[in-house]
């Protein structure tokens, strides 16, 4: 697709001698571009990767996204995690999306501290709390949460509940000790961010010791959870 952009549309007349513009590449990226299309290699740094990436997407050129995933793959940083985990589910490259949330599973609560976790897309986000092996505890990642939707919803300029809709039904709740669920109840009022009826489905939780109609992973400990009273209850199967 890349060459096709470089060729006259008809082979029997001349080259085209006007210059090709291509608007949506910067120059930065289209130099990895033109290096690759010379040399099959490519230099890259963190600054540039994940853009020559959705490049090399666009125009088709498979040796060069896979050097590129390499890339980022193996010089994964804190502040860049989340950025890679998006790019990587929105264009399914499976193996770096693996590598993406291992690397934020080992080191969780600095990623969600990062200015890239508070921009990160909501299908990224919710590929990440999806995850069993977080290593924070959901307290943590309800904070972490709550700023995102917050943020988004600054941005987006959409209401907060709406941004946190989809979200939010990956927070464990059911998790969080009765104290714990009765602070947050208290800050739901003020600032409406998880739908009343995923607390009152902690509550029933924690009044009958069992869960409903609800999801099994939702029940399912993180491998940063901390230890709670009440997690005694949660069925063993999912623990």
């Amino acid at each position: 697709m890349f060459k096709q952009s470089l060729q006259s549309p008809d082979p029997s007349q001349e080259p085209a001698q006007d210059p090709i513009i291509l608007s949506d590449v910067q120059p930065a990226v289209f130099l990895p571009l033109i290096e690759f299309l010379y040399t099959n290699s490519v230099t890259l740094n963190n600054l540039i990767a994940l853009e020559v990436v959705t490049s090399a997407m666009e125009y088709e050129l498979d040796d060069l996204r896979k050097l590129c995933v390499e890339f980022v793959i193996e010089t994964l940083t804190v502040d860049q995690a989340c950025e890679a985990l998006q790019a990587a589910v929105i264009y399914r490259l499976i193996d770096m999306k693996n590598r993406c949330l291992a690397f934020i599973e080992s080191c969780t609560r600095e990623v969600i501290r990062s200015r890239s976790f508070r921009e990160m897309s909501a299908p990224a986000l919710l590929c990440m709390l999806q995850s069993d092996r977080l290593t924070a505890d959901e307290v943590e990642l309800i904070c972490a949460v709550r700023e995102w939707t917050h943020v988004n919803s600054v941005v987006l300029d959409i209401p907060v509940p709406q941004i946190a809709a989809e979200i939010v039904g990956e927070i464990r709740l059911f998790l969080l000790s009765p104290d714990e669920l009765t602070t947050l109840e208290k800050e739901n009022r003020k600032d409406p961010f998880i739908p009343v009826e995923r607390i009152a489905e902690a509550w029933k939780f924690h009044a009958l010791k069992k869960g409903g109609g609800v999801q099994h992973h939702l029940f399912c400990r993180r491998k940063g959870t901390l230890p709670r009273d009440h997690h005694r209850y949660l069925d063993p199967h999912y623990k």
